[in-house]
């Protein structure tokens, strides 16, 4: 379904509800509400607390097959010096929305062959608590790992070397445009799903006798 098609998709069905209001909004406003609902329909298949299951975005083949257009690769490899305690990786420069899975490329001495494993994943207040405790520390077999903003800082011992980093991510959709036909960059079998929401989401703005300020408040935080 092209962006034409999904301006279309969403006058029929606000006529089907009955309602004249639509007619108000531009093809402007329309984009920003599909975009808008581009962003929550990412968000709720990949935040596992938007899970009535708690199964999480990886654990459902419709989960990753609604994002797979938008999952992407990224490696990364070390220049710094294999005595260092903690190595800071950038993430990838445009495009990075979430982390799917993070492998940390090691050898476990210098005559040894590259592996890789999987990263243990913590926050930075909790980090340093556990690289004190010998059961929780930094392991050649999960290495530690903290994500800020637009980095990545592995931590290592002296029983393995840190050679890069392996991520899959989920990248920003091209925002969607019917001036500039920037289509919805999700699978197809998504659009219908995403019309639907923002049908929705502009009937509860009709109905809401604050809409004016509303779409400020909207357009200002997003």
């Amino acid at each position: 379904m092209n962006v034409q098609l999904m301006h279309y998709a969403i006058d029929q069905g606000l006529q089907k509800v009955g309602s004249n209001a639509y007619d108000t909004f531009l093809p402007e406003e329309l984009d920003f509400f599909l975009n808008k609902m581009q962003e929550r329909f990412i968000k709720d298949r990949y935040f596992n607390y938007s899970d009535n299951k708690r199964l999480g975005f990886s654990k459902t083949l419709k989960r990753l097959e609604d994002l797979q257009t938008l999952i992407s690769e990224y490696s990364a490899t070390s220049l710094t010096s294999s005595t260092s305690t903690a190595v800071t990786f950038n993430l990838p420069s445009s495009g990075y929305l979430y982390l799917i899975a993070l492998q940390i490329k090691l050898k476990k001495d210098s005559t040894s062959t590259s592996m890789f494993v999987p990263a243990r994943i913590v926050e930075y207040d909790k980090v340093y608590e556990m690289l004190k405790n010998p059961f929780m520390t930094t392991f050649n077999t999960s290495p530690l790992a903290v994500i800020g903003d637009d980095k990545i800082k592995v931590f290592r011992d002296e029983k393995f070397i840190l050679e890069g980093v392996e991520l899959n991510y989920i990248k920003k959709p091209q925002e969607i445009s019917l001036s500039l036909s920037k289509d919805c960059e999700l699978a197809e079998h998504t659009h219908q799903e995403i019309v639907d929401l923002t049908i929705k989401h502009i009937l509860e703005v009709i109905v809401s006798p604050r809409y004016q300020s509303n779409s400020l408040e909207e357009s200002q935080s997003d």
